[in-house]
């Protein structure tokens, strides 16, 4: 747990590398003062075995000479002993030799030591050192080894370190050896040691200051950034680092305030964005409401016209019969007048007829003097009618003048001019009565004659005029006939008009309808647009710019 905390931090791992590396030159310093400590162990025992080895040659020549029988036994080992008891290496060094019992042959120049049993003799840890030596002498597997112990030196206090190398001379059955103290090696070791301890408290102490001032360069930016950035995600982007640091870092900081300056700049237009977008979907939504009443009411006002021109599409199919009607009525108007201008006609030449005949009878009827007061009651009544002819061609032509809505007035106008025909036929059938009574008698009634030849003559004349009338009348009736065609033919052209008017208005609806519904869409999107603009302006506003 605690090196997960340690390590958990920049300054923790690099403190821990610190010391680490620290550590890591102790270990290396240890091992070198162990491999140079164990060095100079191994090469005294090099020394010794090669002093012992070169000893054990010597005790091979003098054995040499027994086998020669220059020597006896005896000889050839006082001589080696004494030998070897004489000879001295670093500053007093000695051989000793040992039997298998144990005794000390020889112990350099000690000559009270030779002939001592050595059996019972111990270190001061307890260890039959000299024991263990003779030892190798009855081993046939080992005949050489080396021993460390503690010895006391002379006039040293307590015992010191000592390497021994022992071999077997195994024809005379001797433990030949020599040892060295290594105390000097120790307090070399002891010196390596303080020095070395020495230099790596500097080392480390140097090493300690430096990484303590590299960590300082590298956690106290990394702090301030940390604390700059928590400042940003507190939402404040008016922090800078400001670090004139030429380094890796103090470029990461410099970057840091470029980053922190755009985003800075891009929150500040960020902001009039989010107030432009805002107004703008508000305005939007103001003309977007305002469109939505402007389409309401085109299709209020549209619906209307639908209806006003549904209405006159029914008005103008009213018309377009009333035209027909009126067409039709005028056909059997100019029918009827036809019928009466040809009875008219039928009138003028008997009329003429009756002239003629008056005439031929002129001379015959004067005679008919009797009678001509009937003629002439009969031709008043002739003259009565004619007039009332005249009046009733007048109002025919007043009608005709009229006839945009009197079409039925022709035919009462036309009923009376041939009732007045027929009274006028029946009157002259009187008066071709009376002059065939009063034929016998025309001298009696020649004047009579004459003046109903004069009367006669004028009832053509008023007959004339009656005929003139009346094609007058048929002119004005053909005519209001072919209006009222036309303007039959005007209103089924009229009714296909507003029919289609009437189609546009309805394709007119289905798109003010659809343009309603996307205003109201544009107006909900507008006021959606318009939340999300406040909600971006309020989440923006947050930031410190």
């Amino acid at each position: 747990m605690y090196s997960r905390g340690l390590f958990r931090t920049i300054s923790g791992r690099l403190y821990a590398s610190i010391a680490g590396v620290i550590l890591a030159l102790l270990v290396l310093e240890a091992v070198n003062i162990y491999t140079t400590y164990t060095d100079a162990v191994n090469a005294r025992k090099r020394e010794v075995q090669s002093l012992v080895q070169s000893a054990v040659s010597q005790l091979n020549a003098y054995h040499l000479l027994v086998a020669k029988g220059e020597l006896t036994a005896e000889q050839a080992k006082s001589m080696a002993l004494e030998q070897l008891n004489q000879q001295r290496y670093q500053q007093g060094e000695y051989f000793f030799v040992l039997d298998s019992d144990v005794v000390m042959l020889g112990h350099g120049d000690r000559a009270d030591v030779r002939g001592k049993n050595y059996s019972k003799v111990v270190t001061d840890t307890g260890e039959p050192v000299f024991a263990q030596m003779a030892g190798l002498i009855g081993n046939g597997a080992k005949q050489a080894d080396f021993f460390g112990y503690k010895w006391k030196k002379e006039g040293a206090a307590k015992p010191e370190p000592k390497i021994s190398y022992v071999a077997v001379f195994k024809p005379w059955g001797w433990a030949l050896g020599t040892g060295v103290f290594i105390d000097d090696i120790t307090a070399q070791l002891q010196r390596n040691l303080i020095i070395s301890s020495a230099v790596v408290v500097i080392i480390g102490a140097v090493m300690l200051l430096v990484g303590l001032r590299i960590c300082g360069s590298i956690v106290n930016p990394l702090r301030q950034v940390n604390q700059t950035m928590q400042r940003v995600a507190d939402a404040d982007l008016s922090v800078r680092l400001n670090s004139h640091a030429q380094d890796e870092l103090g470029e990461m900081s410099r970057n840091i305030d470029r980053t922190l300056n755009v985003f800075q700049s891009l929150m500040t237009q960020l902001v009039a964005s989010a107030t432009q977008v805002q107004s703008s979907a508000e305005q939007l939504a103001t003309a977007a409401e305002q469109t939505n009443e402007g389409v309401q009411a085109e299709m209020r006002s549209t619906q209307q016209l639908y209806h006003a021109v549904e209405s006159l599409g029914a008005t103008i199919d009213s018309i377009n019969e009333q035209a027909n009607q009126t067409a039709q009525l005028s056909e059997l108007v100019e029918t009827g007048v036809k019928a009466s201008y040809a009875e008219v006609a039928e009138s003028e030449i008997s009329i003429k007829t009756m002239s003629e005949v008056v005439a031929n009878t002129a001379i015959q009827l004067r005679s008919l003097e009797a009678d001509t007061v009937e003629i002439a009651n009969v031709l008043v009544e002739i003259e009565s009618i004619s007039e009332q002819t005249n009046l009733l061609a007048l109002n025919a032509a007043i009608e005709a003048a009229r006839a945009g809505d009197s079409g039925r007035g022709f035919a009462v106008v036309a009923d009376e001019v041939r009732q007045l025909a027929m009274r006028t036929r029946s009157s002259t059938e009187e008066v071709r009565g009376v002059i065939e009574r009063l034929r016998g008698s025309v001298a009696q009634s020649v004047s009579s004659m004459e003046q109903s030849e004069q009367n006669a003559i004028d009832s053509m004349e008023l007959t004339s005029h009656a005929n003139d009338n009346l094609e007058q009348i048929l002119g004005h009736v053909e005519n209001v006939r072919e209006r009222a065609l036309d303007g039959a033919q005007a209103t089924e052209e009229q009714s296909m008009v507003v029919k289609d008017i009437q189609e546009h208005l309805g394709d007119i609806t289905v798109i003010s309808e659809q343009s309603g519904g996307a205003s109201q869409m544009v107006a909900a999107n507008s006021e959606q647009l318009s939340q999300l603009a406040s909600d971006l302006q309020r989440q923006v506003s947050q930031f410190k710019l």
